[in-house]
């Protein structure tokens, strides 16, 4: 479809693809991708996983997919915030730092905020680290970045997601249970979990534990449950 460069293909083909997923009793995408790749050492390019390289055609192909799928009545997931096109490993199987500069990023951010024009739904955040921003935080946790400027700057209202959380604990040595409490702090809206039932039963307790003895703000909890309540009423 990046071939193509057709908006009404990649429409057509977001309906088709809404239409599948919802006979499967599924209402969700986590897609499109709307990494704009910095070079052919992007590894979301080397994945086959980008629309094109440049940052326009980028916004306008995956908007038009994401607008698709809400003509059937499915939800797009915008991913990775705020874009993983400098990034050369996979932030499933390394710990991944963006060096480039606020200047350098801004033409990733450009296919967000048609997105937020158009009212996408969701948007994921991306699990690697972007200095420019947030010298110790990935995205996914930080509040410099799922906040202040998806939130405040891009005014996006929706809910936010992360990447997985496991793979991100796994390439850091670490369990999933501190990055999800990390997460919820800095305001993000749902946890993705892909490990074992084990993991995700032992991440709620976590959670509930750290809910009670107001490590979470009830307020930023409260936040993010009238958040998703507004995005299934709109199912």
């Amino acid at each position: 479809m990046g071939d193509l460069g057709s908006s009404e293909t990649a429409r057509r083909q977001g309906r088709k693809t809404g239409s599948a997923l919802l006979d499967l009793g599924v209402n969700s995408d986590f897609a499109p991708v709307a990494d704009v790749p910095a070079s052919t050492s992007s590894f979301m390019y080397q994945q086959g996983r980008t629309w094109a390289f440049g940052s326009r055609k980028t916004s306008r192909l995956p908007n038009a997919f994401a607008l698709g799928l809400g003509d059937r009545g499915a939800l797009a997931t915008m991913k990775h915030f705020p874009g993983l096109g400098f990034a050369t490993k996979n932030t499933d199987d390394f710990v991944v730092h963006i060096d480039a500069t606020k200047g350098e990023l801004a033409r990733g951010l450009r296919p967000y905020r048609r997105a937020v024009a158009n009212g996408v739904p969701l948007v994921m955040l991306s699990n690697a680290v972007y200095r420019a921003y947030d010298r110790s935080h990935a995205a996914g946790w930080s509040r410099a970045i799922g906040t202040n400027l998806l939130r405040g700057k891009l005014g996006f209202q929706g809910v936010t997601i992360t990447d997985s959380l496991d793979g991100a604990a796994n390439t850091r040595g670490i369990s999933t249970n501190p990055l999800a409490l990390k997460a919820a702090k800095a305001g993000t809206d749902i946890l993705l979990l892909t490990g074992s039932e084990a993991s995700s039963r032992s991440v709620y307790q976590s959670l509930l534990e750290a809910a009670q003895a107001g490590r979470i703000p009830s307020g930023r909890l409260t936040a993010s449950y009238d958040r998703m309540v507004a995005l299934k009423a709109g199912l």
